[in-house]
């Protein structure tokens, strides 16, 4: 169970026809990145999560939780040639205490 402070967010990386990785998440206002290295993707995405939630929550993130995690998400997007179906993994996000 969630503690009051947590809770989950939906990040979705998908490959575009073009060969690229998308990243976006319904959950996250103005969370969209794309490029051909999911490494540096991976490696940009807590960091601008955690601006996101100060400039449009006013809120801090304590810690993230990655289900799966980002180094298996990005095993698992290399791995695959084409991704037929958008995949969805959930993000657990502690905030500190206001």
């Amino acid at each position: 169970m969630a503690e009051a402070n947590e809770f989950a967010v939906r990040v979705e990386f998908r490959r575009g026809d073009d060969g690229r990785c998308y990243i976006g998440s319904p959950d996250i206002v103005g969370l969209h990145l794309a490029g051909h290295d999911i490494e540096a993707l991976r490696h940009e995405l807590e960091p601008i999560i955690k601006d996101l939630i100060w400039y449009n929550l006013d809120r801090v993130i304590d810690r993230f939780h990655w289900i799966p995690s980002l180094e298996e998400i990005g095993e698992r997007f290399n791995s695959a040639r084409r991704l037929d179906d958008e995949r969805t993994e959930l993000c657990v996000i502690s905030l500190k205490a206001a």
